[in-house]
């Protein structure tokens, strides 16, 4: 597969994929330059008992990441994420994740998101993002 062949949705992806078993089927919606989603997550993504792996809060952050930057600038791909985990997240208990594109430089998209619980911070991320096809 060549870069311009990658698609914007994806029914298999494991963050929002509609048609994946496994996957977290997030949705999201979008404002001026950052995405948002509500979610909460079964004990089928726990790592230590009762409390979200952080593996999975990485994918949550990710995927809001590079919803928000497919939203208003194209197709890219992760370069770079770095997760600061605050509090642990635990099972069951609903969430809220936005991210919103802080700057553009050429191809690379710098983004930053939040997790959070009731209004408290779980982790936070810094991405940079890729444009394809340019």
């Amino acid at each position: 597969m060549k870069e311009r062949d990658i698609k914007k949705d994806n029914p298999n992806c494991m963050g929002c994929g509609k048609e994946n078993p496994c996957g977290l089927k997030l949705e999201f919606s979008y404002g001026n330059g950052f995405a948002v989603t509500e979610s909460v997550l079964g004990r089928m993504y726990e790592g230590y008992e009762n409390i979200v792996h952080g593996g999975i809060i990485s994918l949550v952050l990710d995927e809001v990441s590079a919803k928000a930057v497919i939203e208003y600038e194209g197709v890219a791909v992760t370069a770079r994420i770095q997760v600061s985990f605050i509090k642990p997240l635990m099972c069951g208990v609903p969430f809220t994740a936005q991210a919103r594109i802080e700057s553009v430089e050429g191809r690379k998209i710098f983004v930053k998101g939040e997790l959070k619980e009731a209004g408290v911070l779980i982790a936070r991320s810094e991405s940079v993002f890729i444009k394809v096809g340019e």
